[in-house]
């Protein structure tokens, strides 16, 4: 909750915990100079994007890529074990011949 008691918006929260992190490292208004700047720039073009819009969206996105390369990854590998067992049993049957 705010100060006002009002629940605060899940990017509210998100910027809470940037901005804490930030602190700690950063001279505290670069936090707040970073998030102005961002909201500018998501304001700047032909359709304004709210914050929570575009996180929303960049979050989504990186989950999906992280899904998609854990698939492909997990692809890769089950076809080069499987490519590695069959090369094994090939040489098991040839060198007793």
């Amino acid at each position: 909750m705010n100060a006002k008691g009002k629940r605060l918006a899940h990017i509210d929260l998100i910027k809470n915990k940037l901005f804490e992190l930030l602190n700690k490292v950063e001279p505290a208004d670069f936090a707040d100079e970073s998030w102005k700047k961002l909201k500018s720039i998501l304001c700047s073009g032909k359709e304004s994007v709210g914050l929570a819009t575009f996180y929303q969206h960049y979050w989504s996105s990186s989950i999906r890529r992280y899904i998609l390369i854990n698939s492909v990854k997990n692809k890769f590998f089950t076809r080069q074990i499987c490519a590695y067992a069959q090369i094994r049993r090939f040489w098991q049957e040839w060198r007793f011949i």
